[in-house]
Parts: C-alpha cells; sequence; structure tokens
C-alpha cells in the first residue's frame, strides 16, 4: 500500500494578521510548511504540497530542506 500525504499550504495568514502565508512562518528556525513535512516523511511515499498560485519558489524552496526519499510534488 502507497502512502500520499497531501498538505494543504494555501492559506494567507491574514486571520492571524500576517502579511504572508503562515506556512512560510518560522517557528524555532524551522518553517510550518518544514515542520510538517519532516513529520510525514518517514511514512508516507509522496507528499503533494498545494500552495497558493505564485508561491510555487519559496514553497519548493522550503521543501528542499527536509529529507525526504519519496516522490515529491508541488
Amino acid at each position: 500500500m502507497k502512502t500520499v500525504v497531501l498538505m494543504l499550504a494555501a492559506g494567507s495568514g491574514s486571520r492571524m494578521g500576517l502579511k504572508q502565508n503562515k506556512v512560510f512562518l518560522s517557528l524555532g528556525g524551522k518553517s510550518v510548511l518544514q515542520r510538517s513535512m519532516e513529520a510525514f516523511a518517514s511514512i508516507a511515499d509522496e507528499i503533494i504540497v498545494v500552495h497558493r498560485p505564485g508561491e510555487e519558489e519559496p514553497a519548493r524552496a522550503e521543501t528542499e530542506k527536509v529529507s525526504f526519499s519519496g516522490i515529491l510534488r508541488l
């Protein structure tokens, strides 16, 4: 059986009063997206990150910080 993780990273951060997507917010030196990916990296065969239009580059930059040997799609 294949385990696929769908990460919804298309928020805006507006309810938190942020000017950026909250998944890029740093918590203890790592972004929320990076921490989320690390939580699933050991059990997932594939991770799909759904991001807002125009945020592919920052999303890709954060995903590249995570050691993940499976399939990654943005």
